[in-house]
């Protein structure tokens, strides 16, 4: 079978992907996987679901909370090793077609969607999901009582800080992989026009963006245009 990895988001765990109503709707996402005769694989990213006891069970929004972004860096790094690790195990799996991998991450999970499938050449298909690069906008919605000088000094800093996990810094190398990147309208973490910004940091012809008019929450009929992209390039 082939395989698509889910990725789940910042604060939520591999479980949200098995449930219908689930903040990311990932149940939704699976089960169209599944019906069009894909397998899939999700993990809890460190310091997450069951693995949040390594965080001494302290909630992951406390690091964004307090400003420890180097932090939050590794947590992200440290969860693409995870996944890179998994596919070593599938690629041993006589029932898994390795050869045809796809990845979609929601909000955090798609910053780690594009590290993953930038270092790792067995990843074919993408899908983003309300995740582009680390912006203006997205300092503004953490910090809404600073004024606009303040909010580009932070940004400047903070870029110095996570430039490891910067999305626009992985997106040359997604190469020609078939890229779909989803967002929501009326997102603060990010503006349409960034989005279409950082997708044409997109090398390769097949690459679409979904816009949909919601917030950081997408309506359900994402996971639909999300299972179709993988349906049409990973065959």
């Amino acid at each position: 079978y082939p395989i698509v990895l889910l990725l789940h988001g910042f604060t939520d765990s591999k479980e949200g992907w098995w449930k219908d109503d689930s903040y990311g709707k990932g149940g939704l996402v699976s089960k169209g996987l599944l019906e069009k005769g894909f397998s899939v694989l999700t993990l809890d990213a460190r310091k997450h679901g069951e693995r949040l006891w390594r965080n001494d069970f302290e909630a992951p929004w406390k690091m964004i909370e307090e400003g420890r972004w180097v932090d939050y860096r590794d947590l992200l790094i440290d969860t693409v090793i995870d996944y890179r690790r998994a596919l070593d195990y599938l690629s041993r799996r006589s029932d898994i077609d390795i050869s045809r991998v796809g990845v979609l991450g929601y909000s955090s999970g798609g910053t780690m969607t594009m590290q993953l499938a930038a270092v790792d050449d067995r990843i074919r298909v993408v899908t983003v999901c309300v995740a582009s690069a680390y912006g203006y906008s997205s300092l503004k919605s953490l910090h809404k009582d600073l004024t606009a000088p303040e909010i580009r000094s932070r940004l400047l800093s903070l870029s110095v800080r996570t430039q490891a996990i910067s999305e626009q810094n992985y997106a040359e190398a997604i190469g020609s992989r078939a890229f779909l990147l989803i967002v929501g309208s009326r997102d603060s973490w990010y503006s349409v026009a960034e989005a279409r910004m950082f997708l044409d940091l997109i090398p390769g012809p097949t690459k679409e963006i979904q816009v949909y008019d919601s917030g950081h929450r997408l309506p359900k009929e994402y996971a639909a245009r999300a299972t179709e992209w993988f349906r049409k390039h990973l065959k």
